[in-house]
């Protein structure tokens, strides 16, 4: 009980904040369905005394809504603020299945779905193909070398875990409103991360801790002794710091795209507290990927000038302090030098170099994960797995050189469209918009690099595929309309006398 009232203190204090920082103009959008959601779902997950009420209550929650946007803004909110709870099942120890709270939010809001009333004809189903051959390459990478059953249950899952949030943001914004909505409430889910994270780095007190323990769920991540240079590394409602730094990570960036959004100082707060929620996950990756965001937003703005001088300047000054700093210290173990987290990038170094051998060996299509478990044995750790801090690395050892080509296209096709309408941002909100799923698919692909595809990080790059392809058209009609707009307005101009002043 006195975790939930910590909790649920913060989170009415995220709640205000948010509220104070929004424009006048869109202070209804912390509405009484938001507030709800935020206040009552952590009380339920400590509540309810089954695991299977849980699940019912979470599907329930995301399912009633009254329209699509709000359908997917209270989705993308309990995704950012409901724990990873994954219990297996099994009937006479032969493995069934596995559910989780983000298989049945996804039902929830698949359901949902079905009986929201579509608004709008905007084309919004521009990288459906791209979000099919996801799903299938997650599969096959499940799948690889396994019966045909094992590949059903993989690609149900795989289907519900990254396509049904494709489905249900593709589907969702219509209109600028639809968007302001849905993005919105996404800054709002980061805002109450943030601050949830300073209070568990600041009083090294791990509040969701208690919801996995009330139904003797196993944890997958964070405890009270994860603790890195004299600070607890958060890791907030998904139970991992790393999975947490990869959440906060993707927004601070993409804020420009929606300033309007905020009035000049709360843009500036919420910024600042969407950082040092970040700083407060210790995840060196998670501080990586943010600053590469940064520079691709600056590039897509067109200052390409300041993000190449940005990222030449965090190479000099990372070298630096490699050479400047003592060895020991905590700056020196937050960045890696010393303590648990030299072990980790030592781990993270090994990883690569015996995963690249592997790649030599098996380059086209790669092996299955239990191939995978014997090759690479000497890297199990002392829990008895081996952890593929590297999703990149991981798409290349479980599908080859084929799947590696396939996940690469997968991610750059909606970056390059992108790219490509990143001309007069400061003049066109529509425009302005794409900064948002942009750099949320840069930022997720660096972090990728540092984390496993598990504990919900495959979401955010689905997301910001989602959104690309419903905000270029949002773009291409606003486009459409200021043309047509100014050849109404062209012959009248074309034809209106001059008007020479009276000499004398």
């Amino acid at each position: 009980m006195k975790s939930l009232i910590y909790l649920d203190g913060l989170l009415a204090l995220g709640l205000l904040f948010f509220r104070w920082a929004l424009a006048s103009r869109l202070k209804g959008l912390v509405n009484g369905r938001m507030i709800a959601i935020v206040l009552l779902v952590p009380a339920l997950l400590m509540i309810v005394p089954k695991i299977e009420m849980a699940y019912a209550c979470v599907a329930i929650i995301v399912m009633l809504a009254p329209s699509r946007p709000e359908l997917c803004a209270g989705y993308l909110l309990m995704l950012a603020m409901v724990p990873e709870l994954g219990v297996e099942y099994s009937v006479g120890g032969v493995y069934i299945t596995e559910l989780s709270t983000t298989l049945a939010m996804a039902v929830g809001a698949l359901l949902g779905l079905i009986w929201t009333r579509r608004t709008t004809k905007l084309h919004t189903g521009k990288y459906d193909l791209a979000a099919l051959a996801l799903v299938f390459l997650l599969t096959i990478m499940t799948a690889h070398g396994m019966p045909a059953t094992t590949f059903l249950r993989a690609f149900i899952d795989n289907g519900l875990s990254v396509g049904a949030p494709y489905i249900v943001v593709s589907r969702s914004i219509g209109s600028e409103q639809d968007a302001r909505s849905v993005i919105s409430r996404l800054y709002l889910a980061g805002a109450l991360a943030a601050i949830i994270a300073i209070f568990e780095a600041s009083r090294h007190w791990a509040l969701y801790d208690v919801i996995p323990a009330h139904f003797n769920v196993a944890m997958q991540g964070i405890s009270v002794l994860n603790i890195r240079a004299g600070f607890m590394r958060s890791g907030g409602p998904l139970l991992n710091p790393t999975a947490f730094a990869l959440f906060l990570a993707v927004l601070p960036a993409g804020l420009w795209g929606v300033r309007s959004y905020f009035h000049k100082a709360g843009y500036h707060a919420l910024t600042a507290l969407l950082l040092l929620g970040l700083l407060s996950t210790q995840s060196r990756g998670g501080w990586i990927a943010c600053a590469a965001g940064y520079c691709a937003c600056w590039a897509y703005r067109g200052l390409r000038t300041r993000a190449i001088g940005a990222l030449l300047g965090a190479v000099v000054v990372y070298f630096v302090a490699q050479y400047i700093l003592p060895e020991n210290g905590r700056l020196a173990e937050s960045l890696g030098r010393s303590g648990a987290a030299a072990g980790t990038a030592d781990y993270r170094g090994l990883l690569l170099e015996s995963g690249i051998g592997q790649i030599k060996l098996h380059p086209v299509f790669g092996q299955s994960v239990t191939d995978l478990y014997v090759s690479m044995s000497h890297l199990i750790q002392g829990q008895g797995i081996l952890d593929f801090v590297n999703a990149h690395l991981y798409v290349a050892l479980t599908s080859g050189l084929v799947g590696l080509a396939v996940w690469i296209l997968i991610w750059g096709t909606p970056f390059a469209a992108s790219w490509k309408r990143g001309a007069p941002v400061g003049r066109d909100t529509a425009s302005g918009l794409q900064i948002v799923p942009e750099t949320i698919l840069v930022v997720s692909m660096i972090g990728l690099i540092f984390t496993s595809t598990t504990v919900r990080a495959l979401v955010w790059p689905t997301i910001g595929l989602a959104m690309t392809g419903p905000l270029l058209a949002l773009a291409g009609h606003r486009r459409k309309s200021a043309t047509r707009a100014g050849s109404a307005r062209s012959p009248n101009l074309a034809v209106e006398p001059i008007k020479v002043p009276a000499v004398g």
